[in-house]
C-alpha cells in the first residue's frame, strides 16, 4: 500500500513539472501541454510501480551460501601439581585447574599439551606478579584471566580454564607469618627508638642546656608549689652541669656533692708559667712571680700573697728570704 502511495505521487510529481515547463518554456498551448504531461505522468507512474516488485523478486530469490561446519565440541583436560612463580624469588604457588580446549583447525597433532601449555603461560603471566601473601586476590584474578576463551598464540586451539585453584604451601606460610610479624616489631622498635633519641634531644639542648632553664622547666611543672622549685634548684643545677659534660671524666661521686670551682689568679699564673715552652724553673720562675706579685699587691694583696705562699710551697720553704718584706718592696713600712 504505502509502494503504490508513493508510486502515484511520483506520477502526479512528474506531470505537473512537465506540464509547467511545456506550458511555460515552450510555449505550448494548454491542452497539448496537459496531454503530455499526462502521459509522461502515467509512464513515471507505471515505473515507479514495477521497480519494488523486481526488487521484492530479488529478495525473494534464495542464495546459496557456502556450507559451514560446526565447531568442534569442548574437550576437558585436568592439570595438577604445577608450581607458578610469584613476585618473590623461591616462593611458588601450587596450581590446578580445569581446561577446555578445541582445535581450532582439523588435524592438530597433540592439541591438548598445546592447550595445556597456553593455560599454564597465561596463569604464570598474572602470578609472577603477585606476592605469595596474596593468595586469595591471586585466585580471583587467575579465574578472570583464565576464564576467557581465546586462540594460543599459534592459533592451532581456543582453550580456557575453570576450577581454578591456588595454594601456598604450609611451610612457606608460616615463613610469611614470621617474617611479617618481625616486620612489623621492627617497625614498633625502630619507632620507639626515634621518639627516645628525639626526647633526648630536647632534654639535653633544650631543657637542661643550662641551670637557668632547667628550673624554669620544673617552675613549669610545679608552678603552685614554690617551695618544691626552691629546694630543687641545687638537683637540678647539677644534673644540667652533668648533662652538658662540665664534669667530663671524673667519675667521683664528690662532684655532685660540690659545685664547680673556679681556678684563683694565682692558680692561672702557674698555669700559664706551665704553658710556657720551656716553662721557667728555679731562680728564673721565682723572679718572674716575684715581679708579678709586687706589681699585683697594690690591687689585689690577697692574690699576691696566694703567688708567693704557693711559690714557697713549690721551692720547698726556702724562697723565704729571697721574697723580703713586701712593704719594704713596694718602698712602704708595713702596719
Amino acid at each position: 500500500m504505502s509502494n503504490h502511495r508513493n508510486a502515484v505521487l511520483a506520477g502526479l510529481a512528474a506531470g505537473c513539472l512537465v506540464f509547467a515547463c511545456l506550458a511555460v518554456a515552450a510555449r505550448l498551448s494548454i491542452p497539448d501541454a496537459l496531454i503530455l504531461a499526462v502521459v509522461v505522468g502515467g509512464a513515471v507512474l507505471a515505473a515507479v510501480a514495477r521497480w519494488p516488485q523486481a526488487s521484492s523478486a530479488r529478495e525473494l530469490t534464495p542464495t546459496t551460501a557456502a556450507a559451514q561446519p560446526p565447531p568442534a565440541p569442548f574437550q576437558t583436560r585436568p592439570i595438577t601439581g604445577i608450581r607458578l612463580p610469584t613476585a618473590l624469588a623461591d616462593y611458588h604457588f601450587g596450581f590446578a585447574a580445569s581446561v577446555l580446549w578445541r582445535p581450532s583447525t582439523a588435524g592438530v597433532l597433540g592439541a591438548e599439551n598445546v592447550a595445556d601449555n597456553e593455560i599454564i603461560r597465561r596463569a604464570c603471566e598474572v602470578t609472577k606478579q603477585r606476592n605469595p601473601s596474596e593468595v586469595m586476590l591471586a585466585t580471583s584474578d587467575l579465574t578472570v584471566a583464565l576464564g576467557i576463551l581465546r586462540p594460543d598464540s599459534s592459533g592451532q586451539v581456543e582453550v580456557r580454564a575453570e576450577s581454578v585453584h591456588l595454594q601456598l604451601p604450609l611451610e612457606d606460610q608460616k615463613r610469611l607469618d614470621e617474617i611479617a610479624t618481625l616486620r612489623k616489631e621492627e617497625g614498633l622498635w625502630e619507632y620507639q627508638r626515634r621518639y627516645q633519641v628525639s626526647k633526648r634531644h630536647y632534654l639535653r639542648t633544650d631543657v637542661l642546656k643550662d641551670a637557668g632553664s632547667a628550673v624554669v622547666w620544673w617552675l613549669a611543672k610545679h608552678e603552685d608549689n614554690l617551695e618544691q622549685v626552691a629546694a630543687s634548684i641545687d638537683v637540678l643545677t647539677r644534673i644540667a652541669h652533668t648533662a652538658n659534660d662540665d664534669h667530663l671524666g671524673n667519675t667521683d661521686t664528690a662532684v655532685f656533692d660540690t659545685p664547680a670551682r673556679s681556678a684563683t689568679p694565682a692558680e692561672r699564673f702557674d698555669a700559664f708559667l706551665d704553658s710556657l715552652d720551656p716553662a721557667p724553673t728555679g731562680d728564673v720562675r721565682l723572679t718572674l712571680t716575684s715581679q708579678v706579685a709586687r706589681l699585683v699587691n697594690g690591687h689585689d694583696p690577697k692574690a699576691a700573697d696566694e703567688m708567693r705562699r704557693r711559690c714557697r710551697e713549690a721551692d720547698g720553704g726556702g724562697a723565704d728570704s729571697y721574697w723580703g718584706d713586701p712593704g719594704e718592696a713596694e718602698g712602704t713600712s708595713p702596719e
